[in-house]
């Protein structure tokens, strides 16, 4: 919780993204070895990409393990780049996804991971709002946003590729998680009206269960897009 320090429950949810990175760096390590196999355009046909999205989760991790055990501004800042790393990730494959798909050049792993370190390099600034600055949450929200959004309008509007019935179920319980850990995050907030349940001793911690509810949701994101494959691929 920002007003108070967690306790240690609080804390230890955030070694459930260090097994999120784990997943993913396992996943890209076996489909490089069976990168032929893998249904055309889905995020399993790009090992490199799965293990870009383990090194920004990676950075996500240690940001909000830092952020909790100290409480700190340089906490702060890494934990918020690391979940627009996270979400600026999904939006550049996506995008790739797309051009590759209206018949533009495969992305190499090198120009991928240009890309991306550009696009946080972009979003760095926006990390650096202190908790109690009144800009901060406007601020993150935009971040998140704009992050996102390319991700969004992409599979949208081209549909650049489809999921199969894992991947739609993998989608619908990552959108029904997040939506439960954003109400976790917003309850959890004194200056939203919800001092009471905010108690940093009780066994019950919302900010716990939104760190529970989005690396889970992560997991399930990163594994649809491993199942999605180009719209009339093979």
């Amino acid at each position: 919780m920002k007003q108070s320090d967690p306790v240690a429950l609080g804390r230890s949810s955030d070694l459930l993204f260090f097994g999120v990175v784990l997943w993913m760096a396992r996943r890209a390590v076996v489909d490089a070895r069976n990168e032929a196999a893998a249904p055309p355009g889905s995020l399993a046909a790009a090992p490199g990409r799965e293990a870009a999205s383990a090194v920004v989760n990676l950075i996500h991790a240690c940001g909000t393990t830092w952020n909790h055990a100290c409480r700190c501004h340089g906490g702060h800042v890494l934990d918020v780049f690391g979940m627009f790393s996270v979400l600026s990730f999904l939006s550049l494959h996506k995008v790739a996804q797309a051009w590759e798909r209206a018949g533009g050049a495969a992305a190499s792993g090198g120009a991928f991971a240009a890309a991306q370190a550009a696009l946080c390099a972009a979003l760095w600034p926006l990390c650096h709002h202190y908790y109690a600055d009144e800009a901060c949450e406007r601020v993150e929200l935009l971040g998140f946003v704009g992050s996102l959004l390319p991700f969004v309008v992409a599979d949208a509007w081209r549909r650049p590729a489809r999921y199969d019935a894992r991947g739609r179920a993998c989608f619908a319980a990552a959108l029904g998680l997040l939506l439960v850990a954003f109400v976790c995050q917003s309850v959890d907030q004194p200056r939203h009206g919800f001092a009471s349940l905010c108690d940093p001793e009780s066994v019950l911690q919302l900010h716990a269960a939104w760190h529970v509810a989005t690396a889970v949701a992560a997991l399930l994101v990163f594994e649809a897009q491993r199942s999605a494959r180009y719209v009339g691929g093979a």
